[in-house]
C-alpha cells in the first residue's frame, strides 16, 4: 500500500496502525560457495541469525514512529 493512501484511509477513519515487520535473514550465499555445506558448518564463520523485527505506529496525522 502507498503511504499516501494509507494516511488518507487513517486520516477518514481517524485510527492509528501499529505494523510489526519480520526480518528472517539467512546464509544464502552459502549456496554459490565453493565450499561444501558441511564444511561451512564445520566452523564458526557463519553463526546463526536470529530473526528480528521492527514495530511502527501511523497515526491519523500522518507520523510514523518506530517503537
Amino acid at each position: 500500500m502507498r503511504r499516501d493512501a494509507l494516511h488518507e484511509m487513517l486520516r477518514q477513519t481517524q485510527k492509528s496502525m501499529i505494523v510489526t515487520v519480520m526480518i528472517h535473514r539467512n546464509h544464502d550465499g552459502l549456496k554459490q560457495s565453493h565450499k561444501s555445506f558441511r564444511e561451512h558448518h564445520d566452523d564458526d564463520t557463519f553463526p546463526i541469525l536470529e530473526p528480528s523485527f521492527k514495530v511502527f505506529l501511523f497515526d491519523a496525522n500522518g507520523r510514523c514512529e518506530e517503537l
